[in-house]
């Protein structure tokens, strides 16, 4: 997906299977993620993850400034790592309950 998000000096984002309290430090958020249903890729090297889940992510939790590029992003093929875009009903598909009534578009 490239670097579509806007601004600088952004803290890399860690998934944790731990739900320990650990800290987050050093440039690094920490975040706890259940197993369960949670879909992997590896890119250039890294364990990341899947399109919908990030963008999904991104909306839920940064600003709208921030999650609106990328979202717009996954709406189009990406020709250099000839991956097909994303439908919106992919995307509503990803919502599931892990997010909160408001991101669903619930109560808006």
């Amino acid at each position: 997906m490239g670097n579509t998000t806007i601004g600088l000096n952004h803290p890399v984002q860690a998934l944790t299977m731990k739900n320990d309290g650990g800290r987050s430090r050093a440039g690094v958020r920490r975040h706890f993620a259940a197993p369960a249903g949670l879909m992997v890729v590896r890119r250039e090297g890294l364990l990341v993850t899947g399109r919908i889940r990030t963008v999904l992510d991104l909306a839920a939790f940064r600003p709208f400034t921030e999650a609106a590029a990328p979202l717009d992003r996954v709406l189009r093929p990406d020709r250099t790592l000839r991956l097909p875009a994303v439908t919106t009903a992919e995307l509503e598909a990803g919502i599931g309950s892990m997010y909160s009534p408001l991101l669903r578009g619930e109560g808006c």
